[in-house]
C-alpha cells in the first residue's frame, strides 16, 4: 500500500474530468473522485482510502493527491455478485460504468461508442514488445475467471465476434483457454510475437480481415481491444464488485537488480515502486510500457502508475562513442544489420540508450521499408519532410498510414530519426489543412462526428 497516490484528471480516452471531492475530505478506495462534464460515464476512482491532500486543477497538470490510511479494503460496487454475471445486460453495464475500467462501451456513455455498436471484441494476449508482463503470471492461474470474462462480454455484446489473440510462445496457456471455452463462444489465434503485432493497427487486419482506420482507433470500427488485465478486471468488477484500483506492473530491463512483477495501486508514484529494485538510479533511463514507443519517465517522483500501465523498463544511459564504434565487435549489441558480430551470434543482447554511431546521410539501404508494418516508404518520405517539401507527394506515398511504431528509426544504419520526421510531416499536413484521404469511409466509422458536405 502506498502512503500517497496522485490520481490524474485526464481519462485514458483523453477526456478532462472535474473533481467531485475537496481538500480535506475523507475518501474510500473505489469512490468516484472525478467525473466528466460532457461524458458523465467517464470517471476516476480513488485507489486508496484516506484523506484528500490536494486538488490541483491546471492546464496539463490536473490531479488529486490522496494520503492513504493504510487500509487494504475497498468499497464494493453495488449490485455486483455471481448472479449479476448471468443477469440482465443492463445490470452488468451499470456495474462496469461504476468500476473505473476506461473505454468499455455501455448504455451509460462510458466510451466513444454504445454497446450496440460493438461488432467485435479482441482480448489481446500477444507479447510482441521487447519487454512484456508475463501472460502466464497474469492469467495462467485464472483461466476460470478469464472464461467468466468471455461470457460476460458475450452477454454484453451478443452479436459481436469474440477473438483471443495469444502469444505463440504461450501454446500451453492457449490450449487451456481453448479447452475451457467452446469454439462457438470465442476464436483463438496464435500470433507470432513480432513487434508491433500487439498493436490495434495489426490485430484488426490479421484477426478480423478489416482495414484499420488510420488516424482513428479500433473502437471507431466497432472493435473493442482489451488487454488480459482489463478482461480479468471485468470479471472482478461484475462477480466480486472490485473496482479497477490496481495493476500488475512488470519491472523489466537490465537496469533492475531482478525482473519482477508488482501489484500496485493506480496513482502510486513510480519511485515508490522502482527505487528498491534499481541498480544505479542516476545512470538509468526509465520508460513506460515500450522501449520503442513508450513514454520516458523523467521524474519518477512525480510520475504515477496509470490505469493502462503494465511495464516499467530500466535501461542504462550510455552515450559514449569510443574509438571507431562502428568497427567494434559488439558481442552484446543488438543490431538489425550486420554491423556488429552480435547479429550472427546466438547470445543474449543488452538494451541501452546508445546510438552506437553518429547521424550520417541516408544510404537508401531499404531496411526501413523491409520492417515497416504499414507498407510505406519511410526512406523517401523522411527526405521530403527534411527538405520541408510538404505537399501532395506525402499523401500519395500514404504517410497517413504510419502509426508511429518507430521501427524505421530503430533499424536505420545512418542513425536518422526517421519516425520523428514522419510525425513532423503528418503534423505539418494537418496544420496546412490538407485532407488525408481515408482508407475507411467516414460514414462507416463509429463514435466520430461526420461533417456534412458544404452546400
Amino acid at each position: 500500500m502506498p502512503p500517497r497516490v496522485v490520481i490524474g484528471l485526464t481519462d485514458p480516452q483523453g477526456i478532462t474530468l472535474t473533481p467531485t471531492v475537496q481538500k480535506g475530505a475523507p475518501v474510500r478506495a473505489g469512490q468516484v473522485v472525478a467525473r466528466g462534464r460532457d461524458r458523465i460515464g467517464a470517471i476516476r476512482l480513488s485507489s486508496v482510502s484516506g484523506t484528500v491532500e490536494e486538488v490541483r486543477v491546471a492546464d496539463g497538470d490536473s490531479a488529486i493527491a490522496i494520503l492513504s490510511d493504510g487500509s487494504t479494503s475497498w468499497t464494493p460496487i453495488e449490485t455486483a455478485g455471481p448472479e449479476a454475471a448471468v443477469g440482465a445486460p443492463e445490470t452488468v453495464e451499470r456495474i462496469l460504468s461504476q468500476s473505473g475500467i476506461p473505454g468499455i462501451p455501455t448504455r451509460f456513455d462510458t466510451a466513444a461508442i454504445a454497446a450496440t455498436d460493438v461488432d467485435a471484441v479482441i482480448i489481446n494476449g500477444v507479447g510482441a514488445d521487447i519487454y512484456n508482463p508475463s501472460v502466464s503470471l497474469i492469467a495462467g492461474s485464472r483461466i476460470p475467471d478469464l472464461v467468466s470474462a468471455v461470457r460476460i462480454l458475450r452477454r454484453l455484446y451478443p452479436s459481436a465476434a469474440l477473438a483471443f489473440a495469444v502469444d505463440a510462445r504461450a501454446q500451453a496457456f492457449g490450449r487451456q483457454v481453448r479447452a475451457a471455452v467452446p469454439r462457438e463462444e470465442i476464436s483463438i489465434h496464435f500470433l507470432k510475437p513480432k513487434f508491433p503485432q500487439h498493436r490495434e493497427e495489426m490485430l484488426l487486419p490479421v484477426i478480423l480481415g478489416v482495414p484499420f482506420p488510420h488516424g482513428h482507433r479500433a473502437i471507431n470500427c466497432g472493435v473493442l481491444v482489451l488487454d488480459l488485465q482489463t478482461a480479468l478486471a471485468i470479471h472482478d468488477a461484475v462477480v466480486f464488485g472490485k473496482p479497477a484500483i490496481d495493476r500488475i506492473v512488470a519491472l523489466a530491463g537490465p537496469g533492475f537488480v531482478r525482473n519482477v512483477h508488482v501489484r500496485a495501486r493506480v496513482g502510486t508514484t513510480v519511485s515508490q515502486i522502482v527505487d528498491s529494485w534499481l541498480r544505479r538510479p542516476g545512470d538509468l533511463r526509465l520508460v513506460e510500457n515500450s522501449l520503442l514507443t513508450g513514454r520516458q519517465i523523467r521524474d519518477p517522483v512525480a510520475a504515477t502508475i496509470g490505469p493502462q500501465t503494465d511495464t516499467l523498463i530500466a535501461v542504462p544511459e550510455r552515450q559514449e562513442t569510443g574509438f571507431l564504434p562502428f568497427a567494434g565487435a559488439g558481442l552484446r549489441k543488438d543490431s538489425y544489420s550486420v554491423a556488429f558480430a552480435s547479429r550472427l551470434l546466438p547470445i543474449g543482447k543488452e538494451a541501452d540508450t546508445n546510438l552506437h554511431g553518429e547521424e550520417r546521410p541516408c544510404l537508401s539501404c531499404g531496411f526501413c521499408e523491409a520492417v515497416c508494418p504499414a507498407r510505406i516508404l519511410p526512406s523517401i518520405l523522411h527526405k521530403y519532410v527534411k527538405r520541408a517539401m510538404i505537399d501532395e507527394t506525402l499523401l500519395r506515398y500514404r504517410i497517413s498510414r504510419c502509426f508511429d511504431c518507430n521501427l524505421c528509426t530503430y533499424v536505420c544504419t545512418s542513425k536518422i530519426d526517421v519516425a520523428s520526421l514522419l510525425r513532423q510531416g503528418k503534423a505539418r499536413l494537418a496544420a496546412q489543412g490538407r485532407q488525408i484521404p481515408p482508407e475507411v469511409p467516414p460514414e462507416h466509422l463509429k463514435g466520430i462526428l461526420v461533417k456534412e458536405p458544404a452546400p
